[in-house]
């Protein structure tokens, strides 16, 4: 009895020992793939300090066999062109750099090249033949080296994003389709298409890596911008959750290690529709555009924005394609760059329309939540990893996942400022039709995955080029300015305007009349499709790159107000415990920025205070005017550098969230009755057209209008009346904004549509002439943008 005891104890011991043993045996094993794939799992980090340091990729090596210094890459420069070649030097380092090593140790070692002349050439487009013979784009061997590395690079990243949901690299697949494929939307019920594929067109790929090359060879900048609705905003969450912030700190380290500066501007706004801005042309979403996502399927088209606008939406011909199809010929026609233009789910016939017109690269964007490991059961979610948990959740979670979805938070304790405002837990919209955190992260790395993927191509495309002896390479591979003019003439072709979409849309918004639908006998707003548009405003986000970009910009004859002073300066401490990678996790950031180990310090931990830009004073002989001595004031609702972009800060006001960081905000020109003249300086207008939005409150308001050209002559005087109708049951307060405007009293107004006006310098007047009965104390209107033809 005794020796069968001992021998069971034995047995037993073996049985442990060889489980403990193939336990380890794997984990090395899993560990030695997680150093292939370009990271280590946080929690080996210190351990394995000593080794880390003498670790890198095995094709990251130094150009030329030089000394090794490095140089500043290209988005250290102004103006989107470099003075040397990319290299690794220019991401920044964590500060303890005794626990990481860098995978992408590409240096430059000739400190001696030459540079073109970008400027001389439409969009940096260096004519073969032309690059100094010391450029680094004409030195094979670094070119391959650099190569070698990027695809590295590339590849790491592609790899860390699949691992980080799970491995399954279905999830991440996206095809290419053409001709009827891109409109396989409009066979699918609604439910369906919240399943659509996203996808490219075929050619479309190849435009953009065409884009890619194009940043690349001239140590350019990449633009992505993103035109949506509150929920591509982050309402709900604080805006470095937002998917286009988590979009950035993924490819914004991963592009400079390639010499190219990233600019990801999230231009989404809540409650509003794409049309206010891109109205504007370029001056609110940018005019050098690469990329630009449309994102505001909630708010396109809402039945009482404007008149007409019921019939317009309930024309299911017509739909929201309008406002896709405006916001995509609007780029085209007013930018310097024909971004690629990807939609979010729709029945695709506009992607489809653009594509056979020649006028657009294109693909539909659709982040598959359903793909993803599904969570069943409370217990398994707290063993998921945190990004993953209740994304494809069973319906018995809804509850549990609802109370974990939106995690920001709304103030953290500082020295320099208290607020006086009762600060809420978490930012302001978690609702059912805004997503959380976690899917606005999953939608980042998708995005990416959506660029990675065309980026590898690029590279390939470009390593065969060189391979095969053409170097630098060849501009039928890069080039941008021949492809654009093919595209822009397409979309300013008067012989397409009657089967555009966006005809109807204008008709609708500038023409239309309920006892004369088809508008007064000449209309011919259709026209504005085919021009080429700016404006002004003082909505929030705005784009920094244009100096003139608001009213207060282009005010004549009164004083500007000045910008609101935030109530504290210095960096926001809004790192959260969910945006950290957790022990044992992927840190696909890392990876993207060339680093095996710790992440680099978050974006938004770091001092943002800058010189801003001084406002130009305008002097004259006589001390000018205010705005309140004329009957009008300057409203805004968002302080800071609200410009989209992670980089900067928004909304430091006394509120109840100040730490939400979101960007989007209304503003104008307000009125509480009868005013004088506020005059806008226009600048030179070719065209004809002048146009305005106007936010009114309840009642009848008068308005006159003046158009003055050079020397101050009145060219034009019209009068209009705006009235916010009442007994509406759609009715609903923008609650989201501290004005106290509601958003079915959107108007839009033509000022002034002469197709035979003379080019020239004009400016636009408008006053308040008389307002009907009041039933509150509130603003009775706000002018909040202009637009006119360039």
């Amino acid at each position: 009895f005794f020796l069968d005891f001992i021998m069971e104890q034995v047995f037993k011991m073996a049985f442990v020992v060889l489980v403990c043993t193939l336990t380890f045996i794997f984990l090395i094993n899993d560990e030695k793939r997680m150093e292939q794939l370009g990271y280590m799992r946080i929690s080996n980090v210190v351990d394995n300090m000593d080794d880390n340091m003498d670790k890198g990729g095995d094709s990251n090596m130094d150009s030329n066999d030089g000394d090794g210094g490095g140089r500043s890459g290209g988005s250290s420069s102004s103006g989107g062109s470099s003075s040397s070649p990319p290299n690794s030097d220019t991401t920044t380092q964590p500060s303890d750099t005794s626990s990481i090593s860098k995978l992408f140790n590409f240096y430059d070692g000739n400190p001696d090249r030459s540079i073109p002349d970008y400027s001389k050439y439409s969009l940096g487009d260096v004519p073969d033949g032309e690059f100094p013979a010391s450029a680094w784009q004409g030195d094979a061997v670094y070119v391959n080296h650099f190569l070698d590395a990027a695809i590295n690079l590339v590849d790491r990243t592609i790899v860390g994003i699949v691992e980080e949901y799970g491995g399954d690299s279905t999830v991440w697949e996206i095809p290419k389709y053409k001709g009827e494929q891109l409109s396989q939307g409009k066979t699918m019920k609604k439910v369906e298409r919240s399943k659509q594929p996203s996808f490219y067109d075929e050619e479309s790929f190849e435009g953009m890596s065409r884009r890619l090359l194009h940043a690349m060879m001239t140590n350019g900048e990449f633009n992505v911008v993103l035109a949506g609705h509150s929920a591509a905003a982050g309402h709900g969450n604080n805006f470095n959750q937002s998917s286009f912030v988590q979009f950035d700190r993924v490819m914004g380290p991963l592009m400079d290690n390639l010499g190219v500066k990233l600019k990801a501007k999230n231009m989404a706004m809540g409650t509003h529709p794409t049309v206010q801005s891109s109205l504007s042309g370029g001056a609110v979403y940018g005019s050098y555009n690469d990329v630009i996502i449309w994102d505001t399927a909630m708010t396109e088209g809402l039945p009482n924005m404007y008149p007409g606008a019921k019939e317009f939406w309930q024309n299911k011909d017509i739909g929201k394609d309008g406002f896709i199809e405006w916001l995509f010929i609007s780029q085209m026609t007013s930018g310097e760059k024909i971004p690629f233009f990807i939609s979010y789910p729709n029945d695709g016939t506009v992607l489809q329309n653009l594509k056979e017109k020649g006028m657009a690269d294109v693909g539909l964007l659709n982040p598959p939540l359903h793909k993803l490991p599904r969570t069943t059961s409370e217990k398994q979610a707290r063993m998921m990893s945190n990004s993953l948990r209740c994304l494809n959740p069973d319906e018995i979670l809804k509850s549990y996942c609802k109370e974990i979805k939106c995690e920001g938070i709304c103030w953290k304790e500082r020295d320099d400022f208290t607020p006086t405002v009762q600060q809420r837990d978490i930012p302001k919209g978690c609702v059912s039709w805004h997503p959380g955190w976690r899917e606005h992260r999953f939608t980042g790395r998708f995005l990416s995955m959506y660029i990675l993927l065309p980026l590898r191509h690029a590279l390939s495309v470009w390593q065969e080029e060189t391979n095969d002896g053409n170097f630098p390479l060849p501009g039928e591979f890069w080039h941008l300015t021949e492809r654009r003019d093919e595209m822009r003439s397409a979309a300013m072709d008067e012989s397409e305007k009657l089967s555009t979409r966006c005809e109807e849309l204008l008709h609708q918004m500038f023409d239309y009349d309920v006892d004369n639908p088809m508008g007064p006998e000449g209309a011919t707003s259709h026209r504005v499709c085919h021009l080429k548009l700016t404006g002004a405003t003082e909505y929030t986000p705005q784009n920094a790159d244009l100096e003139e970009r608001t009213l207060r910009s282009r005010l004549v004859g009164v004083t500007a107000p000045e910008d609101v002073k935030e109530v504290y300066e210095g960096y926001d401490d809004v790192v959260l415990l969910k945006d950290l990678v957790e022990e044992g996790g992927i840190d696909v950031e890392a990876i993207a920025a060339g680093w095996n180990g710790v992440p680099k310090p978050l974006p938004n931990n770091i001092d943002h205070a800058r010189g801003r830009r001084k406002r130009r004073k305008r002097r004259g002989l006589r001390e000018l005017k205010s705005l309140e001595d004329i009957g009008w004031s300057w409203f805004r609702d968002r302080v800071g550098e609200c410009d989209g972009t992670q980089n900067t800060h928004c909304g430091r006001q006394d509120y109840e969230c100040i730490l939400d960081g979101r960007h989007d905000g209304i503003g104008g020109m307000q009125a509480y009755g009868t005013t004088e003249f506020i005059e806008f300086r226009l600048g030179n207008v070719k065209g004809g057209w002048v146009s305005a939005q106007f936010l009114i409150g309840k009642g009848d308001v008068e308005i006159v209008v003046e158009i003055l050209g050079g020397g101050g002559a009145v060219v034009h005087t019209g009068k209009f009346n705006l009235l916010a109708e009442e007994g509406n049951g759609n009715r609903k307060k923008a609650d989201a904004f501290f004005f106290p405007y509601e958003r079915e009293f959107v108007r839009m107004r033509n000022l002034w549509n002469d197709p035979n006006a003379k080019e020239g310098e004009y400016s636009v007047r408008v006053k308040i002439s008389s307002v009907g009965q009041r039933t509150n104390e509130n603003p009775i209107l706000m002018l909040t943008h202009l637009y006119w033809s360039v």
